[in-house]
């Protein structure tokens, strides 16, 4: 830790010695336990063994374990493992890839975005150890589909009615993928009068969001009335997923 008083310009200075690291107890606990592998799933919650995923799917688990997670380097062969097709080009070590779920004791998740794959069905192993060397396994498969086309779970805009400008919301099953996004929004007779695209990702769990001011392409703001939205999504020059809804926008 470091200190700095602001007005006189000076560094803190002290010690705290009631902490240990890489210390020993006299009292260790007796685990015996493996870890929880609590969830697993690439790309999205709607995965299930065997399921299609494009070439580049994105990995996550949720794990417990009641005396912690061994992420250390030092201990090989001891680490968070993901092994694909029993490959060794295709192996990866995870341990860096650990993140602690605040507010859950002994909680965390393992987030990562597996390389480019081949189409076809591949065959995969999740390995994780605790600190008192006790590993828990999950196996599963999966198909890769190369063009896989995206799929949105939902989308959304507010508020709504509108005034002055709403925000879309579009869920989908491409976590931290590279997406070309597009709203596109109708009047009543099918005329566009707002289209915007862009490229770009969201995190896990979290929604891919647009902004607009609810002026048309012309700069003029668009007349009050009901209006049909439409979210397009694609990623790795796959074919467009699509979902339309109506809104009401006021002056």
């Amino acid at each position: 830790m470091y200190a700095y008083e602001s007005e006189s310009k000076r560094d803190a200075s002290g010690s705290f010695k009631k902490f240990s690291v890489f210390g020993t107890s006299d009292n260790p606990k007796d685990d015996n336990m493996p870890p929880e592998i609590r969830s697993l799933f690439l790309n999205d919650t709607t995965f299930i063994d065997g399921g299609d995923v494009n070439s580049t799917p994105y990995f996550y688990a949720k794990v417990w374990d009641e005396s912690g997670i061994n992420i250390t380097e030092s201990s090989i062969g001891h680490g968070i493992t993901l092994s694909i097709d029993n490959n060794p080009n295709s192996s990866y070590i995870l341990n860096s890839y650990y993140e602690n779920i605040i507010g859950s004791d002994g909680e965390g998740m393992v987030k990562f975005g597996i390389p480019v794959l081949t189409p076809g069905l591949h065959h995969a192993e999740f390995k994780i150890w605790d600190i008192m060397n006790n590993s828990a396994t999950y196996t599963f498969s999966f198909n890769v589909v190369e063009g896989l086309k995206p799929f949105i779970t939902n989308v959304i805009a507010t508020p709504t009615p509108a005034r002055g400008n709403v925000e879309f919301h579009i869920t989908h099953n491409r976590p931290e993928s590279r997406m070309k996004v597009g709203i596109m929004v109708y009047d009543m007779t099918g005329r566009l009068h707002w289209k915007h695209e862009e490229t770009g990702s969201s995190e896990l769990f979290k929604d891919y969001t647009i902004d607009w001011d609810l002026r048309n392409n012309s700069g003029t703001h668009v007349r009050p009335g009901v209006y049909i939205y439409r979210a397009a999504v694609s990623t790795d020059n796959s074919k467009e997923a699509t979902e339309a809804k109506k809104m009401i926008i006021l002056w």
